[in-house]
């Protein structure tokens, strides 16, 4: 740390300490790495500094502390909305970090951007700034749910070779600058990654689309992409959701050969198998369909008798028997009150709840031993405690219904305390404190011979039923701070005349003084010329005696 402080000329950031401390406990083969809070121990230990950290950002941030010039920064504007422009969505703050952090690389300028650069650079940049949180708001509001999206191209993930690929950039960064290496130019690297991924995307589309490609697979081995990518985003480009798996014909000619193997007295074929024959049928259309099992599950669950046939199969297969369906009571009221008994005694004895999971098996043993092989859901536990609360709710006693509470002040209170704080802000030109308006609503209370205590959430209540009075504090807020404004700017008006004058009457106080000086000069010089009068006479004189 002294040696990074010593060639730096700063202290190393609080990110690679801790990027440091992980790499040592990562020789020790600990996995877990540290935390923020282990950095604040360790600098209270060894760290001599004023604040553990790093310091708050300043509301104004001078010029001194801009690490691009406003050309660098114009031209950053500049590269960002054609970025914007041509991806259609907003660029992450993450890659503009790694792009000012290339363009201080360049200049010469290794030092890593602060925590508050990206907050300055929008404080600099008020109208970037509107439009960008605006396009934020409206995508926030136009995002479709989570998983009902088609549009988005750009992969989340990275395969195992871009992996590879992002670890060799880093380990590059490092041994080059012998640092590590900062998220956020970690975070640009990554995403030029997937740049790159969605521009080999869509290559592979429009050699598709072109005739340049005989088929899909083709087209992954060319551009370096899985299969099945390919072939989601080539489905897309038709129109939208990928075409079928299977031909109708082909699921019918399927569908009559399973029924025809029922009807031999053969059993079903596998999953696997009937996924195999799909595939089969693709390919001899001269597709490639993708095929899982669980669209092989819903072909059967299509078709009753197949359907049917399955579970018959699964039943005979699990030893389950035929009559396995039971009432939606699956223990009679003598059993369920043995079954509390020993859920009961289970809490008392290791002084913990009885776990869900645990009352299920209990519960599933009881029925094995009545010979229902059913096991119960998830939900039974909780339809268990609704049973028992029902049947303790008909033996207890009926409550008594609580008294409605009476209302603290009367609605003529209520306008004086909105007369009030209307005739204060107008008079005084100042918000009316909410400690004084809950003076104001005790002193009626007490006069009412009431004593409530009032407090904070019942003025929040209070305004919140008064919409109207709300809207005309803030407009008055608005009011005091355009004219405090205005004061300032009147003042700092005046105190630039103030010094305008006092500028003038220092530069007249210095002419008069230079007069002066040149007075008492000339009078200096008369007094030597007078004395060299008198010494010439004097030299006259002494001759004549």
């Amino acid at each position: 740390m002294d040696l990074w402080k010593f060639t730096n000329g700063s202290p190393m950031p609080p990110s690679t300490v801790m990027s440091l401390a992980t790499e040592i406990l990562l020789k020790r083969g600990d996995a877990g790495g540290v935390s923020a809070q282990w950095y604040r121990l360790f600098s209270q230990r060894h760290l001599k500094r004023e604040k553990v950290g790093i310091a708050p950002p300043s509301r104004a941030p001078s010029n001194f502390s801009r690490r691009l010039t406003g050309e660098e920064e114009e031209s950053l504007l500049k590269a960002i909305h054609e970025w914007e422009a041509a991806s259609g969505t907003i660029i992450p703050t993450p890659t503009i970090r790694s792009l000012v952090t290339e363009m201080l690389i360049a200049k010469g300028d290794p030092k890593p951007l602060g925590t508050h650069w990206f907050s300055f650079f929008l404080a600099r940049h008020t109208d970037y700034k509107e439009a960008r949180y605006a396009r934020l708001r409206n995508e926030k509001h136009a995002r479709p749910p989570r998983g009902s999206n088609p549009q988005r191209k750009l992969p989340r993930k990275l395969t195992i070779e871009e992996e590879e690929a992002l670890a060799k950039t880093i380990e590059a960064w490092e041994t080059e600058r012998d640092s590590p290496m900062t998220m956020a130019a970690i975070a640009g690297a990554a995403g030029k990654i997937l740049l790159a991924r969605e521009s080999r995307i869509q290559a592979a589309v429009d050699a598709l689309r072109n005739n340049q490609v005989p088929d899909r697979r083709r087209a992954a081995e060319l551009f370096g992409l899985s299969y099945s990518t390919v072939y989601r985003y080539a489905a897309q480009e038709k129109g939208g959701r990928p075409p079928r798996v299977i031909h109708p014909e082909d699921e019918a000619f399927l569908v009559q050969a399973l029924r025809d193997s029922l009807a031999a007295g053969d059993s079903l074929p596998s999953i696997p198998d009937i996924k195999r024959r799909v595939e089969d049928m693709g390919r001899a259309r001269g597709l490639e369909p993708l095929v899982s099992s669980k669209w092989c599950l819903d072909l059967l669950g299509k078709y009753p008798d197949l359907k049917e046939a399955r579970r018959v199969q699964w039943l005979q297969q699990s030893g389950v028997p035929e009559n396995h369906h039971r009432t939606s009571r699956a223990l009679s009221p003598e059993e369920e009150d043995s079954l509390v008994k020993a859920i009961d005694e289970w809490d008392t004895t290791r002084k913990s709840m009885m776990p869900s999971a645990a009352i299920r098996n209990l519960v599933n043993d009881m029925l094995v031993a009545k010979g229902d092989y059913t096991p119960v859901g998830n939900a039974w536990h909780p339809k268990l405690k609704q049973r028992r609360e029902a049947e303790k709710s008909q033996v207890r006693a009926p409550k008594k219904p609580k008294p409605t509470p009476t209302t603290r002040l009367s609605a003529e209170d209520l306008t004086r305390i909105v007369k009030a704080i209307d005739h204060w802000e107008t008079t005084r030109g100042s918000r009316m404190p909410t400690t004084a308006i809950i003076d104001f609503a005790s002193q009626l209370a007490a006069a009412n011979g009431r004593k409530i205590p009032f407090s904070t959430k019942w003025y929040y209540s209070f305004m919140k039923r008064r919409p109207d009075l709300r809207q005309r504090r803030a407009t008055r807020q608005l009011e005091w701070k355009a004219r405090d404004e205005e004061q300032q700017k009147r003042e700092e008006e005046e105190q630039k005349k103030e010094e305008e004058e006092q500028k003038k009457e220092e530069e007249e106080q210095k002419k008069e003084e230079e007069e002066q000086k040149k007075e008492e000069e000339e009078q200096k010089k008369e007094e030597e010329e007078q004395k060299k009068e008198e010494e010439e006479q004097k030299v006259e004189a002494r001759p004549a005696a």
